[in-house]
């Protein structure tokens, strides 16, 4: 029998298909930070499913954020509910600065264009005002900002803020702007866009001795390295252009098969490359067209571009 999560993912997986999206789809794990990857054109998508958003843990947006850094990918989460009720249409929710929406309001953006125009934070919903043609309007109105504040029941130091866009309204407040000059004011909320802040502070912990080495040799050429807890790959490098999807293996069995598959098309689907380090040294060169690396091979490289040319050539054969 289906569960609730796996018909969400469905729906979710028919909608960006129908649009367009070239889809990737992860081996089921509710601990990783993403289940589903979508491309189209210059725009990818990472959403992590959940019924009720406030499962989302911060473990997993910091590795969500740091791969939406690196990769230049975009992330939202796909729920129905928080603890507190049923998600509502049109309404942008967030985790951890992670925007969450529900089923609809991505129906509403893919298929007609409309942008939800609140957001829900702690204490109510919100909205974000076009302060500029706020300004204009109360200008041209021969309005002061004691007016609108007295028309609006808030002090006259809101409406100043509101006006120089560092506030946004209650969507109380902004329903009664709206009434007031009879136009719309709400600026629609670009999930796209969305500014997630920051990467965030993390010390590395390495889980074995083989994730020690492969740090290493990669920081050593110069590659900027990031441990991903929550990912179906171990370690995310970066060396100018050049982005690395790091999975580790002791060896190489058929267990893995199924994710090695998952991980080439991944890492196709964000321009990154994608490469398995082992310490067993008679593994294949690669399994399921992705390159197989020892990690006594990869301590030899002195250079990125001996790394590259080798990831290369493997690739190619």
């Amino acid at each position: 029998m289906e569960t609730r999560v796996e018909e969400l993912t469905q729906k979710t997986i028919s909608l960006l298909k129908e649009k367009g999206y070239i889809i990737c789809q992860q081996l089921e794990n509710k601990n990783f930070c993403f289940d589903i990857a979508a491309r189209k054109n210059e725009i990818t998508f990472l959403i992590k499913i959940l019924i009720d958003i406030d499962n989302f843990q911060e473990v997993q947006a910091n590795d969500l954020k740091i791969l939406s850094k690196i990769l230049f990918t975009k992330p939202f989460i796909m729920g129905e509910r928080t603890r507190a009720g049923l998600m509502e249409d049109g309404v942008v929710y967030q985790r951890f600065n992670i925007p969450a929406i529900n089923l609809r309001t991505l129906h509403h953006i893919l298929k007609k264009n409309l942008w939800p125009l609140v957001y829900a934070k702690r204490g109510g919903y919100y909205v974000k005002l076009n302060f500029s043609a706020l300004r204009k309007l109360r200008e041209t109105h021969q309005l002061s900002l004691k007016d609108i504040a007295d028309l609006l029941g808030v002090s006259r130091k809101a409406v100043y803020e509101y006006e120089r866009g560092s506030m946004d309204t209650t969507l109380e407040t902004a329903s009664k702007l709206e009434e007031i000059f009879g136009v719309p004011l709400a600026l629609p909320i670009d999930i796209i866009n969305w500014e997630i802040g920051e990467l965030p502070a993390f010390k590395k912990v390495f889980k074995n001795k083989l994730q020690l080495i492969v740090e290493r040799a990669l920081s050593r050429l110069g590659l900027n390295t990031f441990q991903i807890q929550t990912a179906p790959f171990d370690i995310l490098a970066s060396y100018e252009i050049f982005k690395l999807l790091t999975s580790l293996a002791g060896s190489l069995t058929r267990e893995n098969e199924q994710m090695i598959q998952i991980l080439n098309r991944l890492s196709k689907l964000v321009d990154s490359n994608f490469i398995i380090v082992v310490d067993d040294e008679e593994s294949p060169q690669h399994v399921e067209g992705a390159p197989v690396i020892t990690s006594s091979e990869l301590k030899k490289f002195r250079k990125a571009s001996e790394l590259l040319k080798r990831i290369e050539e493997l690739t190619d054969n």
